[in-house]
């Protein structure tokens, strides 16, 4: 199940890629994300393969997920794989500088080979895609404000 998002964040691209691949300026926008850990250590020079982990809330409780980095161009590209027993997640960012400051294009895959995944699909991309809204609202408006700062 595919999702994409396309936005434009009037924030230059350093400073909206810096607040994705920061994990700390992440749980600014991402409410839900408790911590990201690199138990081997993140090579920032070549973080592509690196393995993390990740523990987000979900209603009352803190599930934590296996992460990988499977695409790393800083400040343009960057794209982790995120999931469980249960499912997969492939997410995609890609940061193009335009005139008004940063175009974002968000792409999410969600692939499960468990039966009752498959049959919720349609309520959960609903789902999904209001979380995504208010993410995305969100990142525009840290970004934002941190470019003004500056």
């Amino acid at each position: 199940m595919k999702s994409t998002y396309t936005t434009t964040i009037q924030a230059p691209v350093e400073v909206v890629f810096n607040f994705i691949d920061d994990p700390e300026k992440t749980k600014l926008w991402i409410e839900e994300l408790v911590s990201t850990e690199y138990p081997d250590g993140l090579n920032r020079d070549q973080p592509v393969g690196t393995k993390f982990k990740q523990q987000i809330r979900e209603g009352g409780k803190v599930q934590t997920y296996d992460g990988e980095v499977t695409a790393y161009e800083k400040p343009r590209l960057l794209g982790i794989k995120l999931g469980s027993e249960v499912f997969q997640v492939s997410v995609t960012y890609r940061l193009t500088p335009v005139e008004t400051g940063t175009q974002l294009d968000y792409e999410v895959d969600l692939e499960s080979g468990k039966w009752y995944v498959k049959l919720l699909a349609p309520l959960l991309k609903g789902f999904n895609e209001r979380i995504l809204k208010k993410q995305m609202a969100k990142l525009t408006a840290v970004a934002k404000a941190a470019a003004a700062a500056k």
